[in-house]
């Protein structure tokens, strides 16, 4: 018996519905959607991280710097600068400092004043985030130089609900900081000169771009993939097509039943569509090779379409990169000398003269005398090796 117009269509309502409504990586859209800013950002964050922080500062002094330096160990220093350098690449400008009862720290900058000679007048610093009672609480410390001499304002904050309380109400056994006002104990580190998060160098619209690509490489099995034109107006024939199609649990041959087969001409016709994937990854290969020439990163011969090239010439191409990166260190001298210098003041006796941080020039200038190249394999200090035997030959 025939199908009444009211009954094909309903089922093919119901068949849609099925397909739409089938599990998989494509089904209503469930797939990760791409995030490219996000990723660059962390990526770029681990990068100075390991190119700024894989040692602790080289300190030179009078007194008993020895015992200083057995302080900055004791408290994890290494670990707290490496966490500073992560942060400063995606905040731009971040805190570091100490207190007697609590060691070295880090804050997250909210609020910062200084004089025109670079004093710090007033800081408003988030020192942690914890939870209580289902609700997350951000640690803030307010020093104000101008205002509040003697004591810090120290209370919790929830962002969520803005409700905020006094640190004698939230934490048991509370102590009151104490603080003779002569100066504030943090030194504000600025990851460039202004004050800029690294990914904010770069246009979001490069990133924009770079989603859409990645998105249409992830969809392009889905659009390529033979799509089914079925000659059907009742029975399971469009239901077995597909499930020999899409299903991997399904039987990979459709089995036409003789009226089927004698009712339509064609029954059954695949219609493949060609992938763009290559097209899609050159285009993708571009767009990064943009945003890491505008983030300054390193780049690899795989970014210049070849994997011949000598090392030396790579690293001409990362000539921009290691500049940056010693403009940054540079930087960072500055700011850890304040500190040194400041948190000295609890080693009596101690004088914090000089500060060398890895990858300033001071120590590019250090390990130049002492290696014949550096770690890219290019020869940086061959005169050293030549001068021994030219004086030698002199005194023969």
């Amino acid at each position: 018996m025939a199908l009444s117009n009211q009954e094909i269509f309903e089922r093919g309502i119901k068949l849609k519905n099925q397909i739409l409504n089938k599990k998989g990586v494509y089904a209503n859209g469930e797939y990760i959607i791409p995030d490219s800013r996000t990723h660059f950002e962390e990526q770029g964050a681990n990068i100075q991280m390991i190119s700024l922080a894989t040692d602790l500062p080289e300190i030179k002094g009078t007194g008993d710097v020895e015992s200083f330096k057995n302080f900055l160990f004791e408290n994890n220093f290494l670990e707290i600068i490496q966490k500073l350098e992560y942060e400063l690449y995606k905040k731009g400008v971040y805190a570091l400092g100490f207190s007697e009862t609590q060691g070295i720290k880090l804050g997250e900058i909210l609020e910062y004043r200084k004089t025109l000679s670079g004093k710090l007048l007033y800081l408003k610093v988030k020192t942690n985030t914890i939870k209580s009672h289902n609700r997350t609480y951000d640690v803030i410390e307010e020093w104000d130089m101008e205002n509040n001499l003697g004591y810090v304002r120290e209370y919790v904050y929830n962002p969520l609900n803005n409700i905020t309380l006094k640190a004698s109400d939230f934490f048991q056994n509370y102590k009151q900081t104490i603080w003779d006002g002569s100066f504030i104990p943090y030194v504000v580190f600025k990851n460039r000169a202004d004050e800029k998060a690294d990914i904010q160098i770069a246009d979001k619209s490069l990133f924009q771009m770079l989603d859409v690509k990645l998105k249409a490489l992830m969809l392009d099995t889905f659009y390529s993939s033979p799509i089914p034109a079925v000659a059907w107006n009742q029975g399971n024939l469009a239901d077995k097509v597909i499930n020999a199609l899409f299903s991997q649990d399904g039987d990979r041959i459709v089995k036409f039943s003789t009226t089927e087969f004698m009712s339509f001409q064609k029954p059954l016709e695949i219609i493949q569509v060609a992938s763009e994937s290559a097209s899609i990854m050159a285009n993708i290969d571009n767009i990064k090779q943009w945003i890491k020439t505008y983030l300054m990163f390193k780049k690899d011969t795989g970014d210049f379409g070849t994997k011949n090239m000598h090392t030396a010439e790579v690293q001409q191409f990362n000539s921009d990169f290691e500049d940056y990166i010693e403009t940054k260190a540079n930087l960072r001298q500055v700011y850890y000398k304040n500190f040194f210098q400041m948190l000295a003041s609890l080693f009596p006796g101690v004088v914090i003269e000089s500060v060398i941080v890895v990858g300033s020039t001071q120590w590019l200038e250090q390990k130049a005398k002492k290696a014949l190249a550096n770690q890219n394999g290019v020869i940086i200090n061959q005169g050293s090796k030549e001068q021994p035997e030219k004086e030698s030959l002199e005194n023969e």
